[in-house]
């Protein structure tokens, strides 16, 4: 990479790494997964510590957590004694991971507090704005179920084929899977 594309690269895994902040994870974690997914080869940590102008024991701990969530992987390379990391490019997983695991417990909480509450107020008044509330709670926790279920998403696919085609297809499943649950 040159000077120029470097600049590019960093503010690019900079850009990444606000977004996965934003999700409550940490900056560096989104800017190393960005800067590895960006390049054609696996890297080493100081390869990763060099490119961002990280430490190297941040670079250790981040990998650790990238590799425990599934979205970085190692890679051995016959001879070599250093360790390489790369990008996984089914983001799916990882994104689906995180959702399940954190939004849609968060849904179900939600849902639950609103049961409870409504359970109290049917004793004193009818709760139909509530109701409201817990109807749409429960087509949003649909909906996401059916979302994280998709099961595929590599952002390869979506430049090889063109965004609008790849968005088709995403809606197609998503219609299939809505389909199918309409069937149980």
């Amino acid at each position: 990479m040159g000077q120029v594309s470097d600049a590019a690269i960093y503010r690019s895994c900079e850009a990444i790494g606000a977004m996965v902040e934003v999700w409550g994870f940490k900056r560096v974690m989104g800017m190393i997964w960005a800067y590895l997914y960006l390049n054609d080869r696996p890297l080493s940590a100081q390869q990763i510590r060099e490119g961002l102008g990280i430490s190297a024991g941040l670079v250790s701990m981040v990998i650790n957590d990238l590799e425990r969530w599934g979205v970085v992987h190692k890679r051995v390379t016959p001879g070599e004694r250093r360790e390489y990391y790369e990008a996984e490019p089914n983001i799916w997983s990882p994104i689906a991971k995180v959702l399940r695991e954190r939004e849609m417990h968060q849904m179900q909480q939600t849902l639950g507090e609103l049961r409870s509450a409504r359970d109290v107020l049917n004793r004193e008044v009818p709760s139909g704005r509530l109701d409201d509330l817990i109807a749409a709670g429960d087509l949003s926790h649909q909906l996401l179920d059916q979302f994280i279920n998709l099961g595929v998403l590599d952002v390869r696919d979506l430049r090889s084929v063109g965004l609008g085609v790849g968005l088709t297809r995403t809606m197609f499943k998503l219609k299939k899977l809505g389909t199918r649950s309409e069937g149980r």
